[in-house]
Order: structure tokens, then C-alpha cells, then sequence
């Protein structure tokens, strides 16, 4: 059983897998991953194995070929949280610290 923590983050991220990704957008109002959707989750999901941090927007648009706006409209309200969310990284504070898209973050 997987289990949730504030905001709908994984309370163990080692418990992470496809099907776990696609319950957590379901959380977030996406109903389908689309092929974007996992660029940008497994791009995430590799530079945080790599850096433990999330990656500047700039990056997960020059790695995925996907603009701002793109990534914003995949997403949720909470942009960044939300991928973040999805790829099943930790809800850390340092994670979220100086990142903010069109308005949205913390």
C-alpha cells in the first residue's frame, strides 16, 4: 500500500513506479500521461537521482523541447509541485526554494 503525506506526496518516493505516477496526476486532475507528460517526469526524476534538487525550468525545457508555456499547460495549477508530485520525488522545502513559473510555486 502506498502511502500519502501533505500536498498528496509520497510518504516512501522508493515506492514510485508508472502506475503510482499516474494515480498521483489523477490527484492532480490529469486524467492521461500523455508522452510529454513522461519526458518532463522522468527528466525530473533523473536530475533529482543526480543532484537531489529539482531542475531549473530551463533545463527540463531545453532537455524535453518543450517551452514554459508547454510544461505549464501540462501540468497543474502548481506546475512544478505537481510534475514533482508525479515523479515522485520527496516534499522537501529546498526542492521548491527560488522556483517559481508564470506565478506558480511557493
Amino acid at each position: 500500500m502506498t502511502t500519502l503525506i501533505k500536498d498528496g506526496f509520497l510518504l516512501n518516493p522508493a515506492d514510485w513506479n508508472k502506475d503510482i505516477a499516474k494515480k498521483l496526476a489523477e490527484y492532480d486532475g490529469i486524467n492521461f500521461l500523455t508522452d510529454q507528460h513522461w519526458k518532463v517526469i522522468f527528466y525530473i526524476r533523473d536530475y533529482y537521482n543526480d543532484f537531489q534538487s529539482v531542475p531549473p525550468v530551463f533545463k527540463i525545457c531545453s532537455a524535453t523541447g518543450l517551452t514554459t508555456m508547454e510544461i505549464c499547460s501540462l501540468f497543474s495549477k502548481d506546475t512544478i509541485r505537481s510534475a514533482c508530485r508525479i515523479a515522485g520525488l520527496p516534499r522537501t522545502t529546498k526542492n521548491f526554494i527560488n522556483f517559481n513559473v508564470r506565478g506558480f510555486g511557493v
